[in-house]
């Protein structure tokens, strides 16, 4: 078992990790989600 600091350590390695697999996962989406992105253009009256 572990106990102390090393467990905070570990804990803290997890997060990091973690953290940058989602950064990674939201870039991915948001290049998907910008190459389907177009600018859009009303007029008034329009419904």
């Amino acid at each position: 078992m572990i106990v102390g600091p090393e467990m905070m350590q570990q804990t803290t390695n997890k997060v990091k990790q973690i953290r940058a697999r989602m950064k990674v996962t939201q870039d991915r989406q948001k290049s998907y989600a910008d190459k389907r992105r177009r600018p859009l253009e009303f007029e008034a009256g329009e419904h």
